[in-house]
């Protein structure tokens, strides 16, 4: 062969294999690649959704990186789920590594309250995996929480019901509800489980089926709409020292809560400090265990709004579902 032939032959060669060079970097990349990306921005747009008219909408913005392997291209590289506490999820996925946004979308049937980040996850070319909970990404200093509301009109709740508006909050807030049929029940007894459900809520307190209840007299049976109902509530009122029971063994779920009960919890649930000792309330000492809490709310202003509070207030009558949702509304105001 020609000196000049092989000088073809040598060219040819070194082009044949150009295209390999990118492939057999990419799998040393790829191979040398252990750990996932790394979130680098996380948040979303609007921090409240409202339902009341349909579907809604959420942004969510996502950018990470991946020195080695990249992003992954294959499929969904960023995947974001929302869940309020123990409940399913809604989420969705980012397929584009050039895309950092998606949409997340809640539907007019989405519990309304507060629903939180359950965990982003990021994935690169290596099939590395990255999964940043809730608790990683308010140490990270990003958003984590969102409220969903969505707003109900009562038949027996009309704008000139004196709870109307501490009703209508509660409500929309996710915190009560009515019984399915347009009606509220404003003027309804409230059972102690029940109350139990609704401060928790208020107060977006965590709630797991693992929580275990302390009181022996407390059922452990579902409620066809939650499953933690009522035992994982009242088990999560106890641990927070929202409730002491009647005993130190039983709660007396099913009793009708009296109004002396419900400011004690709210009070508790507020942890309120000691007014000043010379702050005397409207009302005299009506008990031991009711009245400093209930000086603590009323220096506080947590019983603003009730109707006839004053020094013949009733505080050991049964409250009503309209003076519950006054107090849970007060208490959302702190």
């Amino acid at each position: 062969m020609t000196v000049r032939g092989r000088i073809y032959v040598v060219v040819l060669l070194f082009l044949l294999t150009l295209p390999f060079f990118p492939i057999a970097n990419s799998l040393a990349a790829e191979s040398s690649d252990t750990t996932g990306p790394t979130l680098t921005g996380f948040s979303f747009s609007p921090s409240s959704l409202d339902t009341t008219n349909g579907p809604a909408d959420l942004t969510v913005t996502i950018e990470a990186t991946d020195d080695l392997s990249g992003l992954r291209s294959s499929e969904f590289w960023a995947l974001v789920v929302f869940k309020p506490h123990a409940s399913s999820g809604i989420g969705n996925t980012i397929s584009d590594p050039a895309s950092t946004t998606t949409i997340v979308q809640f539907h007019e049937y989405s519990r309304v309250g507060m629903w939180h980040v359950a965990f982003v996850e990021l994935a690169d070319n290596a099939n590395n995996v990255r999964i940043y909970t809730e608790a990683d990404l308010q140490a990270l200093g990003f958003p984590t929480t969102l409220r969903l509301t969505r707003h109900q009109d009562f038949a027996d709740v009309p704008e000139t019901y004196p709870y109307y508006p501490q009703i209508d909050a509660v409500v929309t807030a996710g915190i009560a509800t009515g019984y399915g049929n347009g009606l509220f029940g404003p003027d309804d007894l409230v059972k102690r489980q029940q109350f139990a459900k609704m401060i928790v809520r208020t107060l977006d307190l965590p709630v797991f089926g693992t929580d275990v209840c302390p009181f022996t007299d407390v059922a452990s049976g579902m409620d066809p709409n939650d499953f933690l109902y009522p035992n994982n509530y009242i088990a999560v009122c106890a641990a927070y020292g929202i409730t002491l029971g009647k005993t130190a063994t039983t709660f007396a779920p099913y009793d009708n809560l009296s109004r002396a009960q419900l400011i004690t919890m709210v009070a508790r649930a507020a942890n309120l400090p000691e007014p000043p000792s010379d702050y005397a309330p409207v009302f005299a000492n009506f008990s031991d265990t009711h009245y400093p809490w209930a000086r603590k709310a009323a220096y506080a202003g947590l019983l603003e709004g009730l109707q006839g509070m004053g020094s013949d207030y009733a505080f050991f009558n049964t409250a009503s579902r309209g003076e519950v949702c006054v107090m849970l509304y007060n208490l959302l105001q702190r």
